[in-house]
């Protein structure tokens, strides 16, 4: 009498087709993984790059008390989110951005006034910096396209 099932020989070569095929698809899955969270620091960059730009419109056009030495540079990250008062309106304030993007390379502390990004300094002394002009990501990692992400 012939009984149903699988032989031993059939499941291993099943799982082995399986280890072959999850083999194949991991590396395929890894890059893509590692170019969606290229695509998220791109965006986070150019978000905050946006807020800084406006920023600097609004102090051109003469709407708001900027810091002269900064030439119409933002004085911190966080000053675009606070909002700055209008120059001549009370109770009035310009909002540069929401909330500043978090960097997906890097884990951010939340103590840290500059969100977890390098920030690039209009004006750079030996204790301090003062003017975002830009900010780069605190990662040495390699990106897809050979460029480490410090230097994006």
């Amino acid at each position: 009498m012939k009984q149903g099932g699988f032989t031993f020989i059939e499941l291993m070569v099943t799982l082995a087709i399986l280890a072959l095929l999850a083999t194949i698809a991991y590396p395929t899955l890894a890059l893509k993984l590692k170019r969606q969270k290229e695509q998220e620091l791109k965006n986070a960059i150019h978000r905050i790059q946006q807020a800084i730009d406006l920023y600097r419109t609004t102090c051109k056009a003469n709407l708001i008390d900027a810091d002269p030495q900064l030439q119409c540079n933002p004085p911190t990250l966080t000053s675009l989110t606070e909002g700055i008062a209008h120059k001549s309106e009370l109770n009035v304030k310009y909002y540069f951005i929401s909330a500043i993007p978090t960097d997906p390379f890097t884990k951010t502390d939340t103590k840290d006034t500059n969100y977890g990004w390098n920030i690039k300094a209009f004006v750079k002394q030996a204790d301090s910096s003062k003017g975002v002009i830009g900010v780069s990501s605190k990662s040495e990692a390699i990106g897809t396209n050979g460029i480490p992400y410090s230097q994006w």
